[in-house]
């Protein structure tokens, strides 16, 4: 539909409008089509709504881009020309409006009311080196900050250090030093400064000298004697007799057990030993390993309380389970 036709006459009954809408949408329920089709001038409403709704439809032409450019910059410089025309005049009327203080209300266009003009100026914009150096600052901010943070706990580490300096120097003043030669100790103290003076003279030096043990402190225990391998054995006072001559012979040092170097599974009938006992043992005196009645054995003979005063065992060497006991 062109500028050129004329408006569409709207009828007073909106019913029809509704109901000639609804005919063109094809939403119509059978009221309103029965309406459209009783009135005279229902048709022809729904064909004035049906070219309406053909013209709306219809394409629009492509615009001119290098037009609406050229639209748009005479837009704008119209715009720039306006402000830059209504600067001087408002920059005037302001202050005509400071001067003129109280003149009467009848001097002024239309009559209006003094009035103060205010002008809110915004802050220009930052320039280019502004702009880039912004970010640059916040970085400087924060690596400032990380090293204030650093050295603060680098000082607070130091001090700790020096604190423990200290502490262990003030120890060894009060223990008393006994590694000094003895011209050193023999040789008269020199007079302290002021400051460690008191400190100096309190402490007590001593030569070192060898201290014998206290009365009561236990005993060094025997060495076990490792019986290595003893075969395959079926009665246990073999056994018994084999780690009686072992333990009455003069100590050999080539047979002193080592425990650091017995496979886990013999260490671990070691440390089972006592509980497996099933009484009171005293210390470990004779290992030995083999095979009791076919089955992979471990052998241990302890004192005991008692007499006879010692005790042996057989242990499965699987699960150190008891095999057999004797005294000897």
């Amino acid at each position: 539909m062109s500028s050129a036709e004329p408006p569409l006459p709207v009828p007073e009954d909106d019913a029809l409008d509704a109901a000639a809408s609804a005919v063109v949408d094809g939403v119509a329920t059978p009221d309103e089509a029965a309406l459209v089709a009783a009135r005279p001038d229902g048709q022809a409403r729904v064909d004035a709504l049906r070219a309406v709704a053909g013209a709306v439809g219809r394409p629009v032409p492509e615009q001119d881009q290098a037009a609406a450019a050229r639209a748009r910059a005479a837009a704008l410089d119209a715009f720039a020309a306006a402000a830059a025309a209504a600067a001087p005049a408002t920059a005037t009327a302001t202050a005509a409006g400071a001067d003129d203080g109280a003149a009467p209300a009848a001097a002024r266009p239309n009559g209006l009311e003094d009035r103060q003009a205010s002008v809110t100026r915004l802050p220009p914009p930052p320039s280019a080196a502004g702009a880039r150096w912004l970010p640059r600052l916040s970085l400087v901010a924060a690596a400032l900050f990380l090293l204030l943070a650093v050295g603060a706990v680098a000082a607070g580490v130091l001090g700790d250090d020096d604190a423990a300096e200290r502490q262990t120097s003030a120890a060894e003043v009060a223990a008393g030093a006994t590694t000094a030669p003895p011209e050193q100790l023999a040789a008269p103290a020199a007079p302290a400064a002021a400051a460690g003076a008191a400190a100096d003279a309190a402490a007590p030096t001593s030569v070192a000298r060898a201290v014998p043990p206290p009365a009561g402190s236990p005993t060094p225990l025997a060495p076990v004697v490792d019986g290595g391998d003893v075969g395959s054995q079926i009665e246990v006072q073999d056994l018994a007799q084999r780690a009686a001559a072992a333990l009455d012979s003069p100590p050999d040092p080539a047979t002193a057990a080592a425990g650091s170097a017995l496979p886990s599974d013999v260490q671990a009938c070691v440390r089972a030993g006592p509980t497996a006992a099933g009484q009171p043992v005293g210390d470990l005196r004779y290992r030995a390993v083999g095979r009791f009645r076919a089955t992979p054995a471990v052998v241990l003979a302890y004192d005991r309380p008692g007499s006879p005063s010692r005790l042996l065992l057989v242990l499965a060497r699987r699960d150190c389970t008891l095999l057999a006991s004797a005294p000897f």
